[in-house]
């Protein structure tokens, strides 16, 4: 690497220039990167890129869990996977990543309602997203924060469960929420 820092760096003005415009223009993920790099403002501490890259993280998350309810009954987990798998490249911070899987698994648990009949696999899967969840949450080092926004989980779990109970959708509500005692059980 360093090599290659010291060949960019050799490198006149106007080829330095050259080549970050061809990198930047290199993919969408280069340019988001950048942005959570370059947006950065030191005064006010707050990051313009990276709110700009979740926001459009969350927007790729209802697009394909809440916005297909009343229009779809699949839910491409592959591509839930493949949003969390590219965040997970950009330098973003702990509570991003906790804010897009809360937005995940509320979203998925959101279709898993509206929809009458969904396979098994999608209450597997919003379990595992809980459970992602959940172990990110681990990683933030307030302990009051941590717990706050585990009760809130863990509420609107129990809260769905309860105004569910008795209909054809309780089943999937009972399996996620198995993975919610089991965690809760942790705390």
């Amino acid at each position: 690497m360093k090599k290659l820092v010291k060949k960019f760096w050799e490198l006149s003005r106007a080829q330095q220039e050259n080549f970050i415009d061809n990198i930047y223009e290199f993919s969408n993920d280069t340019k988001d990167i950048f942005s959570i790099w370059l947006e950065k403002n030191e005064k006010t501490g707050k990051n313009e890129g990276e709110a700009k890259v979740l926001k459009k993280l969350l927007l790729s998350v209802q697009k394909e869990t809440s916005k297909k309810i009343g229009r779809s009954r699949k839910v491409k987990v592959s591509n839930i996977n493949t949003i969390i798998k590219n965040a997970k490249k950009y330098p973003l911070s702990n509570i991003s990543i906790i804010t897009l899987y809360f937005e995940i698994w509320t979203h998925f648990l959101d279709f898993l309602l509206a929809v009458k009949w969904v396979p098994e696999r999608y209450q597997k899967s919003c379990g595992k997203f809980v459970e992602d969840y959940f172990s990110e949450l681990e990683n933030i080092l307030d302990k009051e924060e941590k717990k706050k926004l585990q009760k809130k989980a863990i509420d609107i779990l129990e809260f769905s469960l309860d105004t569910n109970r008795g209909n054809s959708k309780s089943v999937y509500l009972e399996d996620l929420h198995l993975s919610f005692t089991i965690v809760k059980n942790k705390i």
